[in-house]
């Protein structure tokens, strides 16, 4: 090896170690931060396995249905949460800005999946995370576009009760522990 790479893998591993160090810094200045990044990254995660798994199980379906699956984004993808009533768990949270007839598509590749539905997915309520910008360049017939008139029907209707919209289950008495490095 060069001397040259030799410098640069140095200076590579320095930054790694100094961003490591910022963030594990960060994190200990706001931990609630730092969770909430977290399970925002798992969510991410879980959205795009989900994407993955229905975009090779659409074609097996009629070429309607997958006409319908063109364009579709892993942002159209339901949000998979942990269950704090029943471990090992998943409450899936469609996204309320998605339309109706993707909806049933995506419940229909579920159930023919080669696992079909699975005992540890359990359907919730629709999901308070907001759309980014790009939905809108999206066609028009994968996205409900009264999404939030609908919303605030809804939120009318429950007696102005907002729902919390990160991790709608949590309990209000949640203790962090952090731990300084000496």
């Amino acid at each position: 090896m060069s001397s040259f790479r030799k410098e640069k893998a140095k200076a590579g591993a320095c930054v790694a170690y100094f961003l490591t160090k910022r963030r594990e810094y960060r994190n200990s200045m706001n931990p609630f931060k730092s969770l909430r990044e977290k399970e925002e990254k798992k969510l991410r995660s879980r959205r795009y396995r989900l994407f993955a798994n229905r975009s090779w199980g659409v074609q097996q379906f009629s070429p309607e249905e997958q006409a319908l699956w063109e364009g579709v984004t892993e942002e159209l993808m339901s949000d998979e949460e942990d269950s704090l009533s029943e471990p090992g768990v998943w409450v899936a949270r469609p996204p309320r800005f998605r339309a109706p007839d993707l909806s049933r598509l995506c419940y229909s590749i579920d159930s023919h999946s080669k696992h079909g539905n699975k005992t540890n997915r359990v359907y919730g309520s629709l999901s308070d995370r907001l759309p980014s910008t790009e939905i809108q360049l999206l066609p028009q017939h994968l996205y409900n576009p009264n999404w939030e008139r609908e919303a605030e029907e809804e939120e009318s209707t429950n007696g102005g009760r907002g729902r919390k919209s990160f991790c709608p289950d949590l309990n209000a008495f949640i203790q962090i522990k952090v731990e300084k490095d000496e």
